[in-house]
């Protein structure tokens, strides 16, 4: 089996996608998490930890990568960029009485947390002021940038 040291809020999926991807039963597949501390989103879809586990494997030995602070900022992934497109109808007295919204999303190259990002960006529309109605729709675009991912807000800072 294998021991893997992660950074991970979700140790128990982990284990289950670690497993099938080296196919590996569940229970040959150990999961240890260290004090963390705060994510913000960026634990979410670390993978140095996978390259060390296939390295030990093929090699039959311990492996260990340390990341420095440069290293982590230049192999995390950013938060979603998103551009807003709205429309707002207020009445005479100046009441708002609709929004209408448009979310852009630059998912990156692959997908990782964007499209719940675009989904939260789209639904919590209607978070600081009350509309009467609204309508919002959004389109996660693939591009040759750097995949995104979730960040502290998830869609809601934005």
């Amino acid at each position: 089996g294998i021991t893997i040291w992660a950074p991970s809020h979700i140790p128990y999926r982990a284990r289950e996608t670690y497993a099938a991807g080296f196919g590996l039963p569940e229970d040959k597949v150990r999961i240890i998490v260290p004090p963390i501390g705060g994510s913000f989103g960026s634990k979410y879809v670390l993978k140095v930890h996978v390259i060390a586990a296939a390295l030990a494997m093929a090699a039959n030995r311990p492996v260990k990568i340390i990341l420095d602070r440069y290293e982590d900022m230049i192999t995390a992934h950013p938060r979603v960029p998103l551009t807003f497109d709205i429309e707002i109808g207020a009445d005479e007295e100046g009441h708002f009485v609709y929004k209408d919204l448009t979310v852009y999303a630059d998912a990156g190259a692959r997908v990782y947390w964007s499209p719940n990002v675009i989904s939260t960006a789209c639904t919590r529309a209607d978070n600081i002021y009350h509309f009467q109605n609204v309508k919002s729709a959004g389109y996660l675009c693939y591009t040759n940038n750097s995949p995104t991912t979730c960040m502290r807000g998830f869609g809601n800072a934005e």
